[in-house]
């Protein structure tokens, strides 16, 4: 299942916020007003970690959700960023 997991091409959210190449296996998805993602991140220098996030929001209905969406994401990479930056801490 890790293999499946870390054949993902859409590289959003979690992915976002590692530096390029990371190994890690995650699933990552979205629904009008709620943003998540799932994942085991390999870094080289430190063992192994899991991270999960989940956002939501509501979205009125005379706004166009893509907005919110890309908040979210960015919140999510940020999440992942700074847990990064932790790594040898955890």
């Amino acid at each position: 299942m890790l293999d499946v997991l870390c054949a993902q091409q859409i590289r959003q959210d979690i992915a976002e916020g590692l530096p390029a190449g990371t190994r890690l296996a995650h699933k990552n998805g979205w629904v009008r007003g709620v943003r998540h993602g799932a994942a085991v991140i390999f870094p080289d220098d430190a063992p192994a970690y899991l991270l999960v996030v989940c956002t939501s929001r509501p979205v009125p209905d005379d706004q166009p959700s893509g907005r919110v969406d890309r908040s979210a994401r960015h919140l999510v990479a940020d999440i992942s960023a700074l847990v990064w930056r932790h790594r040898h801490d955890l």
